[in-house]
Order: C-alpha cells, then structure tokens, then sequence
C-alpha cells in the first residue's frame, strides 16, 4: 500500500475530493496492486491459500469476466474512497449516485479482476471493514453483481458478489461506505 500521489493527475482527482468532501479532513488512501499476469486458477488457489473465502457468484464473475487471459502486468493503482469523500453526507446515498461522482471527478471503473487482485494483496485491511469495488455490474443468475472485499475478524477475509438491484437506487450507503475506484494511468 503507497498513499502518495505521483502524477499530476492523481494531485488533480485529490483536489477535487478535498472540495466536495463531507468528512473533514480524512484522506482516502491509494493502493498499488503489483499485478502479475495470473490465472484464474492461480488467483483462487491464492486466495485460498490465505484463508480468503470467496462465494460462487464472485468465481461465476471471474470466469464470466477474465476467461483465463493474463491482463495488464503493469501496476494499477486504486483510490480507496467514501460516499463521504465525493460530497455524500450520512443521509445517505445510491450506488448510482456514488459511481456517477466516482466517473464525474476522474476515477475509472474497476475490472473484476481488480477486486481479486486487491484482496489477495491487501492483507492489513481494518476490522470490521467492507469496500466495495467500483466496477460495471456482471449478470449473474439474473441478477446484477458487484465484489465486495472484507475482513471481518482476524482470521475471516472474504471477497464475495453481491446482487445491486436492491442498492441501485435506494439510498442506503452513508459517508463512511468506502469503495475502491481505478485512478488513470
């Protein structure tokens, strides 16, 4: 984990949320994923190896999404964010509304396999702690997923897809809901 910009860019998208933040003076934290090309076996077996619980629907994204190809062996750099740090305030905001800011100030969306990519490296997660990961839904049994990565004790690290219909609209994600989005290269 790194928490320092290194591009223009990056000092930019930071100016922005240091505007419309609702939650003083907290700063989001950026992450480096030190990418490797990997396998969809070879990310699980990680995963697993670490005790990392991953759900059915999450593997139905991966092998939906990634189809065994090796990504971008280049690092990807996440910024980890609140609803509170795009502006929203604990009387609650969408998911809609939390990815459009998210795309408004200069973030990108996640691939699936950022998220993981991201858990398997990012092992001093705060417990309790969930971040959504700030990727297009994936259909899965008719249903619209995203992942989520938590650590819920000291020893249950999870990665799981969770069905957005019922949070798409509605808004039930206060100023601490902390997701991952993708900054630009």
């Amino acid at each position: 984990m790194i928490n320092e910009c290194v591009s223009a860019h990056e000092t930019k998208i930071l100016k922005k949320i240091e505007q419309i933040t609702t939650i003083g003076t907290r700063k989001p934290f950026i992450f480096e994923i030190q990418t490797q090309a990997i396998t969809n076996d070879e990310i699980l077996e990680s995963l697993a190896d670490k005790g990392v619980y991953v759900n059915t629907e999450a593997k139905k994204i991966l092998e939906k999404t990634n189809n065994d190809t090796q990504h971008d062996v280049q690092p990807i750099r996440l910024i980890i964010i609140s609803a509170g740090d795009l502006g929203f305030t604990d009387e609650g905001s969408s998911l809609n509304e939390i990815f459009d800011k998210a795309i408004e100030i200069g973030l990108e969306h996640c691939i699936p396999m950022d998220g993981f990519k991201f858990r398997n490296e990012y092992q001093d997660q705060p417990i309790p702690n969930s971040i959504g990961i700030g990727m297009k839904p994936v259909e899965i049994n008719n249903c619209h997923q995203i992942l989520s990565v938590s650590h819920n004790t000291k020893s249950f690290s999870t990665l799981t897809a969770e069905n957005i219909k019922p949070y798409k609209d509605q808004k039930v994600f206060g100023s601490g809901s902390q997701f991952a989005f993708r900054l630009p290269k």
